[in-house]
């Protein structure tokens, strides 16, 4: 079984997560899946590529297992930002966005205008679903990372994206 049994969302959580970098600091979508673990939850193993997105999602299908939500950090994704979304279909996501070094995330190139780094107006060219982006930094991402798995607990045991949505939390970096 791939959830805990007695969760109501008929599937598990789907990370995205580029190896753009060594820095811990920059992997949220790891730290997240850990604490799942120590929750007894095994999310879908997180895809690094596109290559293994669609090999992940392929196996799934066969299995007759959809995805309940995608987390994506947006650091290090520039290759795959602009094909992700028909991948994402209709279902919720929810975005990491590292607020230091932001034109590094691949985000901005996405924008009309590439000086400007504002990540609302880019995913509001994608195809429409529930969607939250929350920001981290390098001093708050572990705190991200259980904020962001408290979140999706909750979600994952009633469905209600509004728990994502109402844990976004902006600390210091």
């Amino acid at each position: 079984m791939i959830i805990k049994e007695g969760l109501s969302v008929p599937g598990p959580p789907f990370f995205i997560e580029a190896p753009a970098t060594q820095q811990a600091d920059v992997n949220i979508c790891a730290k997240i899946m850990r604490i799942l673990f120590e929750h007894k939850i095994r999310p879908i193993p997180f895809a690094s590529s596109l290559a293994d997105i669609d090999s992940i999602l392929t196996s799934l299908k066969t299995r007759n297992i959809r995805p309940s939500i995608f987390l994506v950090n947006t650091f290090g994704a520039k290759e795959i930002l602009k094909e992700l979304n028909p991948v994402l279909g209709e279902l919720p996501t929810l975005y990491f966005r590292r607020s230091l070094h932001a034109g590094e995330s691949g985000m901005s190139e996405l924008l009309p205008d590439p000086n400007k780094n504002d990540t609302m107006e880019m995913i509001g060219k994608f195809t429409p679903r529930l969607t939250s982006v929350w920001m981290y930094g390098g001093k708050n991402s572990g705190s991200i990372a259980q904020h962001a798995a408290a979140a999706l607990l909750k979600f994952l045991g009633d469905g209600d994206f509004k728990h994502i949505e109402k844990a976004v939390r902006i600390e210091r970096l």
